[in-house]
């Protein structure tokens, strides 16, 4: 029976070499090989992993089908999900919806500098969250990693309705309240009233009174309402 030389179809195995795995494995490796070389026995050979993105693929010495060696590379890919950390996932508060490059820029910041070619950025504006996500023929990363942010608001856009009538005593929360019952979506804790004047022109009552609206919590809202 003639035996198989490794020399001779090292050509066949870096012919295309950047191989791709997600861990590694000796059986990793060898899986690889079989993918590549058709034909090939795996249980004649064995591996010998001389770095982090090479092997040297051994006939085993009772092999009647294989002798010799080959060296093969690989590249082994990292899961997006564990390379950020929990903490990092938070990308903070902006006045409006973040970019691609506001999130590049904030993991880039934070020590993450992917090759940004092998991943896409995403976002839902709904739930608040960006994505960045593998791309298909990524030989780099595989998975998804999802980020939160906030976007605090401008109160000159989210109060929309100003002309407001107040029963009872003016005062800061009977503002509030009123303020909240025409604009629903208002977070009346993260505001208050300020200057509060009276218009004096007017010599009878129902009174006409203006007023100011400014956040209180600069996280949730920003800006001013008169």
């Amino acid at each position: 029976m003639s035996c198989f030389h490794f020399d001779e179809t090292k050509y066949l195995l870096e012919e295309n070499s950047a191989e791709t795995i997600l861990e590694m494995s000796e059986e990793d490796i060898l899986q690889k090989i079989a993918e590549k070389v058709s034909g090939i026995d795996i249980n004649d050979l064995e591996t010998d992993l001389m770095s982090n993105n090479s092997a040297k693929i051994i006939a085993k010495t009772d092999s009647e089908k294989y002798k010799n060696t080959v060296n093969v590379i690989f590249t082994i890919k990292a899961e997006l999900n564990s390379i950020i950390s929990n903490e990092d996932r938070y990308l903070g508060i902006y006045d409006q919806n973040p970019t691609e490059e506001d999130i590049k820029k904030y993991l880039i910041n934070n020590g993450y500098d992917f090759i940004w070619n092998d991943v896409e950025i995403t976002f839902n504006s709904d739930s608040q969250t960006a994505t960045v996500k593998a791309k298909d023929k990524s030989i780099l990363y595989y998975g998804s990693v999802d980020f939160s942010y906030f976007v605090r608001k401008d109160l000159q856009e989210v109060i929309t309705s100003t002309n407001l009538e107040i029963s009872g005593p003016l005062t800061i929360n009977s503002y509030l309240e009123v303020l909240k019952e025409q604009n629903p979506e208002l977070d009346i804790n993260s505001m208050t009233i300020i200057d509060i004047t009276r218009d004096y022109s007017q010599k009878e009552s129902p009174y006409r009174y203006s007023a100011t609206v400014v956040p209180t919590n600069n996280n949730v809202y920003y800006g001013a309402k008169k």
